[in-house]
């Protein structure tokens, strides 16, 4: 196998990263790496120069997909706490409840909805709407639409492992003899919830998990139009205290 298969870049283009995240990886030096030889993944993470590059570079890191899920549905939540933004709040906790497990993927795409009609709500009077409302109604569509797609991913792997299970218990004959036991038994282990290539041997990345990455840096790109720095750094703070 050939090891450079594995180096950071490699990994991201395998994800289908944007080619702004992939240019500045391919150029970043301390990138030249692979995934088994990383050392200290909040060094690399730092140098990230933006907050989806931030998103991308922890996903292909294969740090759990519900982790970096909550720290980015907490960064969106600290701007909708500091513009006192009632429906980015309700969005954000029905988000970070779907990462805890409660899966309600209709109420997800249906909150996201109710974000993107905000943005479309006619300003009353005279006075202009903060600008920071619409990115915080945007990044909490997003992150409504990620935890939906992690979601759907989580119960797809969940089925495909189970129906794995349950072809080689056929196969074996194990059912007549071990009963319902049996798929529990030789069934494959549920993998980590991770964007992780070698895990995956030579399959493309999959669309849900790929869509759930790119809705999550997506929300991050809303918040960070004045200042990617610090959303970056509320991304990354929040990754580490987790």
């Amino acid at each position: 196998m050939d090891e450079d298969r594995f180096d950071l870049p490699e990994l991201l283009a395998w994800a289908q990263c944007p080619r702004d995240v992939l240019s500045w990886a391919r150029g970043e030096a301390s990138l030249s790496v692979s995934l088994e030889d990383v050392e200290d993944v909040m060094a690399l993470l730092e140098r990230a120069p933006s907050p989806e590059a931030a998103v991308w570079l922890a996903a292909v890191l294969t740090l759990p997909l519900d982790l970096i899920a909550s720290a980015v549905i907490v960064a969106v939540e600290t701007d909708a706490a500091a513009i006192d933004d009632a429906l980015g709040a309700q969005a954000c906790a029905l988000a970070m409840d779907s990462i805890a497990g409660t899966e309600n993927g209709e109420g997800l795409l249906a909150m996201a909805e109710r974000c993107d009609a905000r943005l479309s709500e006619d300003t009353a009077g005279y006075r202009e709407r903060d600008p920071r409302q619409k990115a915080v109604a945007t990044a909490a569509a997003a992150v409504c639409r990620a935890a939906e797609a992690l979601g759907a991913a989580r119960a797809r792997i969940a089925f495909e492992l189970e129906a794995a299970a349950a072809a080689r218990v056929s196969i074996l004959g194990a059912g007549s003899i071990l009963g319902p036991s049996a798929k529990a038994i030789v069934g494959d282990r549920a993998p980590p919830f991770a964007l992780a290539r070698p895990a995956m041997g030579d399959k493309p990345v999959a669309h849900d998990l790929r869509a759930g990455v790119g809705l999550l840096a997506d929300a991050l790109t809303y918040l960070s139009d004045r200042d990617g720095v610090r959303v970056r750094d509320l991304f990354l703070d929040s990754l580490a205290d987790d």
